[in-house]
């Protein structure tokens, strides 16, 4: 069964235009953006979980938190290699989650404003999320640039590493 079914399928392709139709339905199906928003609310509720039991907090603490949402040319090249390699570390010198291959979510602790080995650059967008009542910082790379009174880096290549 399995044979005749290939060989329907590969019967069925005589044009560019049917290759590129079974192309885009089997081989690159598209990337469901609303899917992967849900899913990185869903990573940031479980990371805010794990927060709230680290510094303390109880689960009837405010479960409504406010995010400033940024690209990630809010920061500079070498500043996104060094958050890369803190998600890594067992003993990171600040918390940060892995948005994937996407980003990054940053609970703006006192530790974290106050940590003297954060890049200047990371430094400067998180004391501005603070002072605009923020709880965490969340870098995507498919993010805008916003009008957000930010500096603006140019990287050697676009998009993450």
């Amino acid at each position: 069964m399995t044979i005749h079914h290939a060989k329907l399928t590969i019967a069925t392709i005589k044009t560019t235009e049917d290759m590129d139709r079974i192309q885009k339905r089997f081989i690159e199906p598209e990337f469901d953006r609303t899917q992967a928003r849900l899913d990185a609310v869903r990573m940031l509720a479980t990371m805010m979980e794990m927060q709230k039991k680290i510094i303390g907090l109880s689960s009837t603490a405010e479960p409504i938190v406010k995010m400033l949402e940024l690209s990630t040319i809010h920061v500079k090249q070498e500043t996104s290699k060094w958050l890369d390699e803190q998600v890594l570390l067992s003993c990171a010198i600040i918390t940060i989650y892995d948005k994937e291959d996407y980003g990054w979510f940053i609970p703006l602790t006192e530790e974290t404003l106050s940590e003297p080995k954060v890049p200047k650059d990371l430094a400067i967008v998180l004391k501005y999320a603070k002072e605009h009542g923020c709880s965490w910082v969340m870098f995507d790379q498919d993010c805008d640039e916003g009008e957000v009174d930010l500096p603006v880096y140019e990287w050697g290549t676009h998009g993450m590493n």
